[in-house]
């Protein structure tokens, strides 16, 4: 594995916890600031407006660390010669 693979699969990985820690902070705030205001009667709602884009960063975090290495491989292609 050359050198800029590594740094490409650095960079892949860093990206991938800053967003998926990023959508946790993002998803714990909407909890703390809206935990008076759940009620089963609109949960549905609440979950589609509160915390349903907060786990899709979460997915797109993990996503991004799970499939660092292919993608930084691909980034680092033709850097080294």
């Amino acid at each position: 594995m050359t050198p800029a693979a590594k740094w490409a699969i650095l960079a892949v990985r860093t990206c991938g916890l800053f967003v998926a820690s990023l959508a946790v902070w993002q998803m714990l705030g909407n909890l703390v600031g809206t935990y008076r205001d759940i009620d089963p009667s609109y949960l549905g709602y609440f979950v589609s407006s509160q915390l349903a884009r907060p786990f899709c960063g979460i997915v797109v975090g993990a996503v991004l660390y799970a499939f660092s290495r292919p993608l930084g491989r691909l980034i680092a292609r033709g850097l080294d010669k």
